[in-house]
């Protein structure tokens, strides 16, 4: 086999930056005749679809000397295995590995690149759910229910559906989980708690509306108070701190509101915090003071769906 078949077909690759110019060599490195035997038993025994001896000849030509396309073939073998991890980690290492002549640089990025989407697109998130109160039962998607004790589960990339029910009340959110990330849900169950925690925030938007910003925070403390993870209530806090140049509050209510967000609104959550944190920057080059408001968010606490 040529050095230019030396990547195995379907090969999968991850972590890609655009730009060309890596920290790899401009002088292609010539692989000795062990590394190429190797290499090509190994693209072999993946064709094979036998990725455990592909792997382990693979890391012995690396042993050998680093080369970019070992690197990308172990990547695939791992994915195929199902080592997500590993196989991301070993394409970030043949970026930055010393290239050989063929294939040549471009294409192997060119084919990592085209991998990197389908190992995202593939390799599961954790989905951690904690809820109020702890004896919540929980479904993601409609699946068996089990308890709600914050154990992660693996969850293929997009959108979930995880129900909760405690009693006969239930409730419900829709959340993306990314490849390799970790996606954070809160349930709070307790529908007679946010009755009350509902009026107290329709009064505290009429408040707004009529420009009444004080009484208004007072009373959205109180419906934070009343029901302390139900997220409108923190979002209208963080909102009025940010009006009153209290960034550092504002952030700080946002951040605690974001696990209760849907996804359809975490791009203006995002947007809020980017201007907060860029005011607030500007704020402490011009040596003003940094105004704080009368309520910080307390530690424990956190929000839900509006």
């Amino acid at each position: 086999m040529s050095p230019r078949n030396l990547i195995a077909p379907g090969l999968l690759a991850a972590a890609l930056c655009a730009t060309p110019a890596l920290a790899q060599e401009t002088t292609p490195v010539e692989l000795n005749p062990g590394q190429k035997y190797l290499i090509n038993e190994g693209a072999k025994a993946s064709n094979a679809g036998d990725y455990a001896k592909a792997a382990r000849l693979l890391r012995v030509s690396l042993d050998l000397g680093p080369t970019n396309v070992p690197y990308l073939n172990l990547g695939r073998a791992l994915q195929k295995a199902g080592e997500c991890a590993e196989a991301r980690h070993a394409f970030e290492k043949a970026l930055l590995a010393p290239a050989v002549d063929q294939p040549s640089p471009d294409k192997v990025r060119e084919v990592a690149f085209k991998y990197q989407q389908e190992l995202n697109a593939t390799c599961p998130g954790m989905l951690i759910v904690t809820c109020e109160p702890e004896t919540t039962r929980i479904r993601v998607d409609g699946a068996a229910a089990v308890a709600c004790d914050s154990t992660p589960m693996p969850a293929s990339p997009g959108k979930h559906v995880v129900e909760g029910e405690a009693g006969d009340k239930r409730t419900s959110r829709e959340v993306i989980v990314r490849a390799f990330q970790e996606t954070h849900v809160r349930l709070f169950v307790r529908q007679p708690v946010l009755t009350n925690a509902r009026e107290q925030f329709r009064v505290a938007e009429g408040m707004l509306r009529s420009g009444q910003h004080d009484r208004a925070r007072t009373k959205l403390l109180e419906a934070h108070k009343t029901a302390p993870h139900w997220g409108p209530p923190m979002f209208e806090l963080g909102q009025l701190a940010l009006r009153d140049e209290a960034f550092v509050e504002a952030i700080k209510w946002f951040e605690r509101y974001r696990p209760y967000a849907q996804p359809n609104d975490l791009p203006k959550l995002d947007r809020l915090v980017t201007r907060a944190e860029k005011q607030l920057d500007a704020m402490l080059k011009s040596r003003r003071p940094v105004a704080r408001t009368l309520a910080a968010p307390d530690k424990d606490e956190a929000s839900s769906d509006k």
